[in-house]
């Protein structure tokens, strides 16, 4: 019986993938007819952007599908509500003239052969239903980070483990301080940050957490003056916090789902799971109770210096 059971997988499990290879096809062919139309963007190199962030100590903020749809008030059921004023102040995140700060979208405008067949279809998809707003708010002549430096491993064919020993060293020996959702715990039952100088937490809400944002703004601006890094995983508020943070001279960098696809890579996982207390705006059940051991939880604990809810 159980080999009637493999043999139906096994056999949906092609069917899909023959659907999906013929999908991708189909909007490739679509993007490829309107491929004129798009603005040839340049990217840094990896080495370049974290030359930026290291040696210089550029901010980094990043623009995604997400960011996009908040900015068109197209997010229909997320983690964090339309609004106008949201879309204000993510549109006004895209400063060309802020020197101490890097603006991320994601190199998906041209060939996608680095990325999973999943992936690419997904962004073929969304490029035929934003591309024009992509093309109105993002100038070719201005030089990107890729936004999805911040997702090194489960969207890749090539699983380059090697980015995050890169994103380590942007906080070797740095007080970071980060600035992310009740139920996010970054960095947490792992060692990701563990060769940072110290680590203190500002915890907002994980939904809505724009809500909260001038409080969250006005926390980190009092903070006594020091060179703390900043590391946002808050969503598009994390997107806005690095841009207006920058204009201040202090570093933050949008940081994303990097805490997530680290522990993806420790688990050498080829889809996308749950990890207790780690939450997960991109997957059905979004949060599971974490399993963090006595000392991890102390540590996150006495790492609290205030709670913005």
């Amino acid at each position: 019986m159980q080999n009637i059971y493999n043999i139906i997988y096994l056999i949906k499990k092609n069917v899909l993938r023959f659907i999906n290879f013929f999908r991708y096809i189909y909007l490739e062919l679509l993007f490829r007819l309107k491929r004129n139309e798009i603005p040839k963007y340049k990217f840094y190199s990896n080495e370049e952007l974290f030359e930026n962030l290291i040696k210089y100590k550029k901010s980094l903020t990043r623009f995604g599908d997400g960011e996009i749809r908040w900015i068109s008030q197209t997010n229909k059921k997320s983690f964090q509500e339309n609004s106008e004023l949201l879309s204000q102040y993510l549109i006004k995140c895209i400063d060309y003239k802020n020197e101490n700060l890097i603006i991320g979208i994601p190199d998906v405008f041209d060939i996608l052969r680095k990325y999973k067949l999943t992936s690419r279809i997904f962004w073929r998809i969304h490029l035929k239903n934003y591309r024009v707003i992509w093309m109105y708010y993002f100038c070719n002549k201005y030089t990107f980070a890729n936004s999805l430096i911040t997702r090194p491993y489960m969207i890749n064919k090539n699983k380059d483990t090697n980015i995050f020993e890169m994103w380590k060293k942007v906080w070797n020996n740095r007080k970071v301080i980060i600035i992310e959702g009740d139920k996010t715990f970054f960095g947490v039952g792992n060692d990701l940050l563990s060769n940072s100088a110290n680590i203190s937490r500002i915890i907002a809400p994980s939904e809505n957490a724009f809500n909260q944002y001038e409080r969250i703004l006005d926390f980190a601006l009092s903070l006594p003056k020091d060179d703390y890094l900043f590391l946002a995983a808050l969503g598009p508020t994390a997107s806005i916090l690095a841009s207006e943070l920058s204009k201040r001279g202090l570093q933050c960098i949008d940081i994303g789902h990097l805490d997530l696809e680290y522990e993806w890579m420790i688990r050498k996982v080829k889809k996308r799971i749950n990890i207790p207390g780690k939450y997960n705006n991109e997957s059905y059940l979004k949060y599971i109770e974490p399993n963090f051991n006595r000392n991890d939880i102390l540590e996150y604990q006495k790492s609290i210096i205030i709670k913005i809810l």
